[in-house]
């Protein structure tokens, strides 16, 4: 059922009109049935499509019975924060994904701000290309690699700000969602959910009073969920830790019953069932570094400005999961038809007995069903890891998983041929120990792997168990049936294995002993004989490897800059896409203005010609044929604007240096984190 048809809105009946209780408990009625998940429930694509129905509903409405379009009002407003705090309770995997849809006007808007800034970052893309193609970046000195760096930053970090910005706009009805959760603490989150329903049934006395029946039947499901937060630093000089910690508990219980009574056949029949699952989580992360500044001028290019002397790494997680599950039958008849003789005389051995007594026809007798089952299973693994100099690591993982799994069956009839029962149990346990061990050796700043070595060691045992126990008496005969079994396995394994690479042993040659020495001997040659030409060549060439190492620096941060906006420019290409493929829905309250014409939007700033780069000119190419008809329009990207380009480079610049500046790292060559710059932009200490 669509909400439009449970509320019925119409001339006399607004939706200002309906008493908040009662709206409340349509909502609660509503969504429940919405987001069963149960054997005939609604298809997840259904439910998408009703929910979204139902939000365009009640916001359209809003907006006709209020008369404004301030999304702020509308969301705020009690008929709104019910309708939303009912699908939270019932099915809050929708909440964060469905808005009202966009109106035309809107929507129109947005397709133009998008595109403009699409056009934006797609510049600021071209000019970080231009940059690195014009190869004017001076690596000279560490102030010239820390300025030079950060041009590429900056831009990065300010296409994320106008993308950010755009993403955050709310003068649109569609593009704010309202911050209806309740204000929790940061460590610590729960919630508690439970439903019950019930039904009955009885027929009338059709037919005679031989043809009644009633029934009945009743369902309760529960869950709770609770949870710890823990996240701690310090920092003091060289030495920063950190600590981190979770804690999650949940728990869900599920009970149904339903009983039925046939007066034609004097029969009766009763069927309960329980299910019961518990889940603990529990995740700790700690890490202590040990760092120091860094001093020479080429071990700063290659390292960066603090090396790590110690670092330690130690996690774990621990999960247990519990589950228990059973079902009681119970029935009674006193007549059976004559469709029925030929299962009633099937009890020729246990076997045939089992399956009599399992069945769903029960002929003129009594029959009681017991079945229950229960497992437990508990994982945990843990990491620890310690690197020394950035280069020698040792590292230590370890797992246990364990599990029980046990099920018992009662079954119990009575019938006009005999007596009978059928016993049963199955137990199974077992567990999994397995580490690892790797010592590796690695280079500290260019981090390819040099040597490696890994051992793994695991042992596996587990226990089975089974009995059984039937049993039948007739008249005739009285038989039974017992049976018992037991198994036990052991398991174990070792394997180790080792890399040796040749390229990181040469790379950790040369920076770490052949370009330090030429360094060194270029020092001593400029003290003792500064004059001569073989000092000249080797100063010239220590200078020349100082180069080279921070190119290859620059070269990593063009590439992840770049990286950066590329995704930028997918995430405005989907948006577009997303609002596009939308329905607009007619506003109740036409607070938009009109929808904006081809004219208007080509009259919008910078929108005209958006396609094309503002670095580049273009020229547009006919194809006619001899009759002068037009059959193909190509456009081409010609010389490049210089003018333009030296002023945004030179803007560019500036704001580096002055950042640079800000910051102190034009001593020092200090790399900035990318996030910091981003924060800096928000706050308004960059004005690029």
């Amino acid at each position: 059922m669509r909400f439009s048809e449970a509320i019925k809105l119409g001339p006399n009946r607004t939706l200002l009109s309906i008493n908040d209780s009662e709206y409340e408990q349509l909502v609660d009625s509503w969504t429940r049935e919405m987001g069963a998940t149960k054997l005939f429930g609604y298809r997840k694509s259904t439910r998408v499509e009703h929910w979204q129905e139902a939000v365009d509903t009640v916001y359209t409405r809003l907006e006709k019975e209020l008369q404004s379009s301030n999304p702020q009002k509308i969301m705020s407003h009690p008929k709104w924060t019910l309708l939303v705090g009912g699908a939270k309770r019932n099915f809050p995997e929708h909440i964060a994904i469905f808005q009202p849809s966009p109106t035309e006007q809107t929507r129109v808007k947005r397709m133009v701000k998008n595109t403009l800034v699409t056009r934006v970052v797609s510049n600021k893309v071209d000019l970080l290309d231009i940059i690195k193609a014009d190869k004017d970046s001076s690596v000279v000195t560490i102030g010239d690699l820390a300025v030079s760096r950060l041009r590429y930053e900056l831009l990065a970090a300010s296409a994320d700000r106008s993308v950010d910005a755009y993403l955050k706009e709310s003068d649109t009805d569609w593009s704010v969602w309202y911050d209806w959760q309740e204000t929790k603490a940061q460590w610590y989150e729960g919630n508690v959910r439970s439903e019950a329903e019930a039904s009955r049934k009885l027929t009338g006395f059709k037919n005679g009073i031989t043809k009644a029946s009633a029934e009945g039947s009743a369902s309760y499901g529960g869950s709770a969920a609770a949870g710890l937060k823990l996240d701690k630093e310090y920092e003091k000089g060289g030495l920063r830790q950190t600590l981190k910690g979770n804690l999650q508990t949940s728990a869900s219980l599920n009970a149904n019953a339903n009983a039925e009574a046939r007066l034609a056949e004097l029969a009766a029949s009763a069927e309960a069932g329980l299910e019961a699952d518990a889940h603990l989580r529990a995740d700790i992360d700690y890490e202590l570094t040990y760092s120091c500044k860094v001093k020479g001028e080429h071990l700063r290019r290659i390292l960066g400005p603090e090396f790590d002397l110690v670092k330690a790494h130690a996690s774990g997680v621990a999960t247990a999961d519990a589950t228990a599950s059973g079902t009681a039958k119970a029935s009674a008849r006193l007549f059976s038809s004559d469709s029925n003789v030929e299962a009633e005389n099937d009890l020729q051995d246990a076997s045939a007995k089992t399956e009599v007594s399992k069945s769903d026809t029960l002929i003129r007798g009594v029959k009681v069903d017991l079945e229950g089952e229960a497992t437990l299973a508990v994982k945990m693994s843990g990491n620890a890891s310690v690197t020394v100099g950035q280069a020698a690591e040792v590292e230590l993982t370890g797992d246990l998983f364990a599990g029980a799994k046990g099920s018992g069956n009662v079954n119990f009839f009575i019938n006009g041929r005999g007596v009978g029962m059928d016993l049963g149990a199955e137990f199974f346990a077992g567990f999994e120990v397995s580490s690892e061990q790797t010592i590796r050796l690695i280079h500290p700043s260019r981090r390819v792997n040099i040597f490696s070595m890994t051992a793994k060691e695991s042992f596996q045992a587990g226990f089975g168990a089974a009995a059984k126990l039937a049993a039948k008496a007739t008249v005739d005969e009285v038989k039974f049936d017992t049976k018992a079994s037991a198994a036990m396995a052991i398991g174990s394994s070792i394997s180790a294995s080792g890399i040796v690479s040749p390229r990181g042993i040469a790379l950790v040659g040369y920076d770490a002993l052949a370009v330090p020495a030429i360094h060194a001997l270029s020092y001593e040659m400029q003290k003792h004989y500064p004059s001569t030409y073989l000092t000249q060549r080797f100063v010239s060439f220590s200078q020349y490897l100082n180069r080279q190492a921070s190119k290859s620096e620059l070269n990593q941060v063009y590439m992840d800059c770049r990286t950066r906006m590329l995704s930028l420019l997918a995430t405005l290409d989907n948006e577009a896409d997303s609002v596009q493929r939308r329905v607009a829905r007619t506003p109740g309250f036409n607070g938009y203005g009109e929808v904006m014409s081809v004219d208007e939007i080509n009259k919008v700033e910078g929108f005209a010609g958006n396609s094309q780069s503002k670095y580049f000119e273009y020229a547009t190419e006919e194809i006619k044929l001899s009759s002068g008809e037009v059959l193909q329009s190509v456009t081409s990207k010609g010389d490049r604007f210089e003018q333009v380009i030296t002023d945004d480079k030179s803007a560019l610049l500036k704001a580096a240096k002055d950042y640079a500046g800000q910051k102190k790292v034009m001593q020092s060559g200090e790399c900035i984190a990318f996030e910091v710059i981003k924060k800096d932009y928000k706050s308004g200490r960059i004005s690029y």
